[in-house]
Order: structure tokens, then C-alpha cells, then sequence
């Protein structure tokens, strides 16, 4: 890749934007020429993206190649397709998918590189409205043929050249910045890795790559590639319903801060089914977690006060907003924000009702959910 920004951050730095827990990766294209994927490996290296395609004809010369020298190496491996906003973005995808194939278990979601540059090999044709459109097709398109929830490659100058569009907040982000820990536009909330540099050195390689952290540990970056954020779909699971009313909890169009609601009980709906984690089952979980079936996202409360909203975000093991402790009452459960005394309350009865904390009480209806 190839953007206009600054110089690396220092290593000090690189851990304060995190603030938890990376792993090493790097990307490529021809410009790195042959390389010797088990040195990369070798050097601490857990995962790497290497270019596949541009536009709707060009193919990087060296990607088959990559492709299979990550595996062999047993590298974690992803693929991403430079973006033209004035080509067709189904186009575009149909030439992407052509390169890579397949991916599978254990291969990253392919991911869409969106640059804004000065010269005629910027993403942006300078029509927003055509850019936006034909990047949404392009995502969607990759998303129906794979199964999975494609990354959008992006910096903040970019994504406010191109009018800092929402509609994309459940795409997990991979940010450039080499300079700064402005790694993200608000509308994309979701980051996964972050390219913080151009001009690294690892073994196997000649000259400079690329380099970039995965945002968490291994164990997640694992399950991240295992399901490309896409858990089994949505058709089983279970559904929670609050006790003595025909409301589900419902966790529609999820994304980072997505508010959770209840809506009128329906077995057919995807968006009221789930995942119920028990403690141990994703990545060293201490209580159990609520994951919205068909997505990466878990019921999250981070803010322990009467009537705190309660939201999806990206699940994490560690992290203790996700936690619960399961309180069976009859045939009905209650579900405990781990370490506090609140617990999930659906107390508007209504589509859109909002599912907030309150403090728990085994004899208040409201907090009674039935599994089924």
C-alpha cells in the first residue's frame, strides 16, 4: 500500500494507542518482490495480507505466490483489493474474488483498500455519491460470496475526503496512521489492526514492509480469522424473552454502540437469536456472554448506573463489560453485569423498547428472560 502519511510512531507509542494486548503482522504486495515466508514467520510475524487485485483488471504479480507461501509458513493470511470509486463496485468484487478463490477457516475476511492521494491513483473520483455507492457493492458483494464481514483499509484523511459517510459501521476497520493515535473515523468504529508503519524490517524480506498490529491477543486474532466475525448463522441459537410479554431481545444492524432493544417475539427473526458463552468458552471468558448470532458482537455494559443503556460491541474475552453472572429463578434466568449489582432489564414493551441496567431483584419481572 501506498498512502500519503507521516513516519513511524515510536514503540512506546504503539502500545499506549492500543492500550491492551497485539499481534505483529505485516502486508505486501509486488513491491516487496520474493519472499522467504518462513524467515517472516520466524521473525515473530503471526499473520499477514498481501495484495490480490486493483480495479477490475490489474492482478499483483506476486500474490499467488503469497498466498500459498503464508500458508505453508503457517502464517495467518488475509487478501485485499486496492478501490477505484468511478469502477463498478460489484466489478470490482467479481475481479478480487477471482484471484484469492476461496477462504477459508483460519484465513482473515478480505479486506478493501481505501486511499486518498494527490495523483491519479486515488481512490476517489471526487464524486462522493458515486464513491460511497460503488464501495457499498463492493462490500456486499464480497460479504455474499464469502460469508463474511469484509475489512475496510482506511486512514481519517481519507474517510474525511470522501464526507465521513455512516452506513459502514459494522465493517471492521484496519486504520494507516504512522504519525498519531487518531487511528479512526467515528463512523467506523470496529478497529481490528492498525498499519503503524511503512518502512519496517522483518526477515525474509528485502527493503521495507509494511507493518501492523492486530488488536488484541492471539487467541483472538485466531477466532477473529476462524469465523471472519461471522459465528454460525443466525438460523439456531437461542432467544431470550422477557417474561410474561411477547418481546425478544433484539439485536438488529449490529456495530460497535449499537443500543439494544426488545421486539415482538418472532422465531424467524436473526436478530433475536444468540449465543449464550458459558464462562471459559471465548478466549478465557470469566462469566457468561451474550453474542448476537451471526455476528461478532456482544452484549455490552459498560456504564453501571439506574437505567444505563445497554449496547453490542465487538467480543472480547477480557473484556469485563461483556461478563455476566447467569441467576436462574424458575424457568426464567437473570442476567448480572459480573462484578456489579445490575442486571438486564427490559422494561418498555414495545418494538424499539430499550433494554437497559437496574439493580437486580429475582421478584422483578422485568429482568426475567426465558431461553428457549
Amino acid at each position: 500500500m501506498s498512502g500519503e502519511f507521516d513516519q513511524d510512531v515510536a514503540t512506546a507509542t504503539k502500545n499506549l494507542c492500543l492500550g491492551g494486548s497485539a499481534v505483529e503482522g505485516i502486508d505486501v504486495s509486488y513491491w516487496q518482490g520474493s519472499i522467504n515466508w518462513s524467515a517472516v514467520a520466524g521473525d515473530g510475524i503471526d499473520f499477514a495480507i498481501a495484495r490480490a487485485s486493483v480495479g477490475t483488471t490489474y492482478v499483483d504479480s506476486t500474490f499467488s505466490s503469497n498466498w500459498s507461501g503464508m500458508a505453508n509458513a503457517g502464517l495467518i493470511r488475509g487478501a485485499y483489493h486496492y478501490f477505484y470509486g468511478y469502477l463498478d463496485g460489484t466489478a470490482q468484487a467479481n475481479h478480487f474474488l477471482a484471484q484469492v478463490g476461496s477462504i477459508g477457516d483460519g484465513d482473515l475476511p478480505l479486506a478493501v483498500d481505501i486511499e486518498y492521494r494527490s495523483d491519479q491513483y486515488s481512490s476517489l473520483s471526487g464524486n462522493d455519491a458515486q464513491d460511497i455507492a460503488n464501495l457499498l457493492s463492493l462490500l456486499q458483494t464480497l460479504e455474499a460470496a464469502t460469508g463474511r464481514t469484509p475489512m475496510i483499509y482506511t486512514n481519517v484523511a481519507t474517510w474525511n475526503e470522501l464526507g465521513n459517510p455512516s452506513g459502514f459501521e459494522r465493517y471492521p476497520m484496519w486504520a494507516a496512521a504512522w504519525s498519531s493515535c487518531s487511528l479512526q473515523p467515528a463512523q467506523l468504529p470496529d478497529l481490528k489492526v492498525w498499519q503503524y508503519s511503512a518502512s519496517g524490517s522483518v526477515s525474509g524480506i528485502s527493503g521495507n514492509v509494511d507493518t501492523n498490529l492486530f488488536n488484541g491477543t492471539l487467541a483472538e486474532l485466531q477466532a477473529f480469522a476462524s469465523d471472519g466475525g461471522s459465528p454460525p448463522p443466525p438460523s439456531s441459537g437461542n432467544m431470550l424473552i422477557r417474561e410474561g410479554a411477547g418481546y425478544a431481545l433484539n439485536g438488529y444492524s449490529p456495530y460497535n454502540g449499537r443500543e439494544l432493544t426488545v421486539w415482538a417475539t418472532s422465531s424467524s427473526d436473526p436478530d433475536q437469536r444468540w449465543d449464550l458463552l458459558a464462562p471459559g468458552s471465548f478466549g478465557g471468558n470469566a462469566g457468561w456472554m451474550i453474542r448476537r448470532r451471526g455476528s461478532n458482537y456482544c452484549v455490552n455494559a459498560p456504564s453501571l448506573y439506574d437505567y444505563a443503556p445497554v449496547s453490542l460491541w465487538s467480543c472480547s474475552g477480557g473484556d469485563a463489560d461483556q461478563q455476566y453472572d447467569r441467576i436462574d429463578y424458575g424457568s426464567s434466568v437473570l442476567y448480572r453485569r459480573r462484578g456489579s449489582n445490575y442486571c438486564l432489564n427490559g422494561h418498555e414493551l414495545s418494538n424499539y423498547g430499550q433494554v437497559t441496567l437496574w439493580p437486580c431483584n429475582t421478584g422483578d419481572i422485568e429482568q426475567r428472560w426465558v431461553i428457549q
